[in-house]
């Protein structure tokens, strides 16, 4: 049986941008942590377009689960490792 969709069950980007300020953070404090002082290396060290990969380290973009495990791999972290710290 599907769930009927409410207004309380709708949600935005603007409903998600606390959390993807917080995955953006994440993913800037382990770029660091590996290294990489700026994000546009580490864009060209991934093969990902710098103006993209900086807009996902400011919460400003929504992006695709291969591109965010292209991030990790990068990292390499795990998705367990990535969302050991700062996520409830």
């Amino acid at each position: 049986m599907a769930k009927k969709v409410t207004k309380k069950t709708q949600s935005s980007l603007e409903d998600f941008q606390e959390d993807m300020l917080k995955i953006g953070n994440r993913l800037r404090e382990l770029r660091k942590k590996a290294g990489f002082g700026a994000y546009d290396i580490f864009a060209y060290h991934i093969g990902m377009e710098r103006s993209q990969y900086g807009r996902y380290e400011r919460g400003q973009a929504n992006f695709e689960i291969v591109s965010f495990l292209k991030i990790l791999a990068g990292l390499q972290v795990s998705l367990k490792e990535f969302f050991a710290e700062g996520f409830n």
